[in-house]
Formats: structure tokens, C-alpha cells, sequence
């Protein structure tokens, strides 16, 4: 694990990588966040043409994305632990 700060250009060119945080926090997903399939505001979260107010709605821990359909698969919550 590192912070963003220290993702070099050959691991995005080579390696899958799982972030974290959003785009405006996260210098490796700032140039992506047109074509990241979640999007977060401060009004909530937009996951394909589904949207969830803030006010109403935690996002989801995880969610998989099938590039191919372009659409969420698979979302949820992991347990205290960490585990699905």
C-alpha cells in the first residue's frame, strides 16, 4: 500500500491498482475521474444511471464494474472486519 503521491506512471501502465478516496483527493484518479464509473459529490454518489442523495444514502464500500456492459455488477458493505 502507498499514498498517491508515491504511484509511479509504470504501475498505472502495468499493474491493476485499487484506490481509494475521489478524484479531488486522489492524484491517480484526478485524470480518470470523467471515466470512473462512481462518481461522489457533495450531494451524493452516482454509480452508472443509478444516483443516491447524501442525505439519504451511504455509498457502498466496493463495487465492480463490468467495463464490457458498462455497468455495477456487484455492490455492498464490508463488516467491521473488513470482509464481505
Amino acid at each position: 500500500m502507498r499514498d498517491d503521491k508515491d504511484v509511479a506512471a509504470a504501475d498505472t501502465a502495468s499493474s491493476n491498482l485499487v484506490m481509494r478516496d475521489d478524484p479531488g483527493r486522489n492524484r491517480v484518479l484526478a485524470p480518470s475521474a470523467g471515466r470512473l464509473p462512481v462518481k461522489s459529490a457533495a450531494q451524493g454518489v452516482a454509480m452508472g444511471k443509478d444516483r443516491y442523495s447524501a442525505d439519504k444514502h451511504v455509498p457502498p464500500d466496493y463495487a465492480v464494474w463490468d467495463t464490457a456492459g458498462a455497468t455495477i455488477v456487484l455492490a455492498g458493505f464490508r463488516n467491521e472486519d473488513w470482509r464481505m
